[in-house]
């Protein structure tokens, strides 16, 4: 019999051991000086997106943040595990720039590659002092993979 893997289902042990190689790899070059970064073009990010795809938010008080550490596992889900990392971006001042935000990608710290992306469902006005996106980045691995 030939069989090709369809509902692979991983133990919460398995997922510990994945989820602490990606807090070692924290300290690597996978996420050392990687930096979220906030954009305000309508576009969905796909596995080929690169930083010239997203239009960077100006509003008063905006920088791009880098990325720290990451939770220990937290549970999302029956099912899933998870890391989580926390960015709050706040508008500083009245006046001057305002921005439409539609989603965060997450880049190396020369800006030159994006590492992951996320379109938000609903966008975020920045304009006012109080305006506020705060971001748990999720890093999770699910126990079981959905049936193809």
């Amino acid at each position: 019999m030939f069989w090709t893997t369809k509902l692979l289902t991983w133990t919460y042990t398995m997922l510990g051991y994945l989820l602490a190689a990606l807090d070692s790899a924290v300290a690597t070059p996978l996420f050392q000086g990687a930096q979220v970064h906030l954009y305000t073009n309508i576009i969905t990010p796909s596995p080929s997106s690169v930083p010239g795809d997203f239009v960077e938010a100006t509003y008063n008080g905006y920088t791009a943040t880098a990325v720290g550490a990451l939770s220990g596992d937290v549970r999302i889900g029956s099912n899933a595990i998870s890391r989580l990392a926390n960015y709050f971006f706040g508008v500083t001042s009245p006046g001057g720039t305002s921005d439409t935000v539609y989603g965060y990608w997450v880049s190396n710290a020369a800006n030159t590659v994006v590492l992951c992306a996320e379109r938000f469902t609903s966008p975020a006005g920045m304009a006012n002092p109080g305006d506020f996106i705060d971001l748990t980045l999720s890093l999770p691995l699910a126990a079981q993979q959905q049936g193809s």
